[in-house]
């Protein structure tokens, strides 16, 4: 069992690379540069390009190893058509290789989700022996709880409007409405379901540490009489991007269950 699963995990991350050098090659031979960035802070692109392209290759092994061949097939559509993404400006007159960040970050986010849903429908069984009716219903209940809190912290508590007159605002709310949900939701059913402490702890933490720098930084703009940019406050910052703090609570408390399986420091499996 060990090997099999050492196996897939040295494909998946075999295949993560793969993909990262298959999609740069496609995008540079149809025209797209490499930029040279001498500011550090600009290397950010480069980073999420990087990653985000990976954990999609890495999402494509194990697609075919579990049968996800919607999944696979979006990816790949996906992929091939990613140059005329409506997230993405500029052609390859002007653009970079690194303008893509954001699209490839959002397919994996996507992909992620698609991946989840087709394995339960492919799966049910083992479905529904994982998803206990407890762990699910806390898992509902905290999500509700957390999406309404993180909406409401943002617009009553920091004065932040929803904007919602728009149907661009308007997904813009749901999307971290849903954030705000996964992030309760998953860390609470690793909780009951597997008795996993560090998901939601990292969550817990992001989630202290956004409202407390959000507030000192809302405090310092009043004093000073600047204007408020709404988008760019630490707590708005993390609904939006509340995949980023969810696949690292994800991945440590993946890390805990291995340990824990391992040397039975406690019950892993309920």
């Amino acid at each position: 069992m060990f090997e099999n699963r050492r196996r897939i995990i040295g494909e998946s991350l075999l295949t993560g690379a793969v993909v990262v050098a298959a999609l740069s090659g496609y995008l540079i031979a149809i025209g797209y540069r490499v930029p040279t960035y001498h500011n550090g802070l600009l290397i950010s692109p480069v980073l999420i390009f990087l990653f985000a392209s990976f954990i999609v290759g890495v999402e494509l092994r194990i697609g075919f190893h579990a049968n996800l061949y919607i999944t696979i097939a979006a990816a790949v559509l996906y992929l091939v058509l990613l140059p005329w993404s409506p997230l993405f400006g500029p052609g390859p007159d002007v653009g970079t290789l690194f303008d893509f960040s954001g699209d490839t970050l959002f397919l994996a986010v996507v992909l992620t989700l698609i991946a989840s849903i087709e394995y339960v429908v492919r799966n049910q069984a083992i479905a529904r022996s994982w998803f206990t009716p407890k762990a699910t219903t806390w898992a509902g209940g905290v999500g509700v709880l957390s999406a309404i809190l993180g909406l409401a912290i943002r617009t009553w508590a920091f004065g932040i409007p929803v904007g919602s007159h728009s149907p661009i605002l308007a997904g813009f709310v749901l999307w971290m409405g849903l954030g705000g949900f996964l992030l309760g939701a998953v860390p609470t059913f690793l909780f009951v379901r597997e008795s996993l402490l560090a998901p939601g702890v990292v969550v817990g933490g992001c989630f202290i540490y956004s409202v407390i720098v959000t507030w000192q930084s809302l405090q310092s703009i009043q004093q000073s009489g600047a204007a408020m940019d709404a988008t760019s406050t630490t707590f708005t910052l993390l609904l939006v991007g509340w995949f980023v703090p969810l696949a690292v609570a994800l991945l440590i408390g993946g890390l805990e269950y291995l340990l824990r399986a391992r040397y039975l420091i406690s019950p892993v499996n309920q």
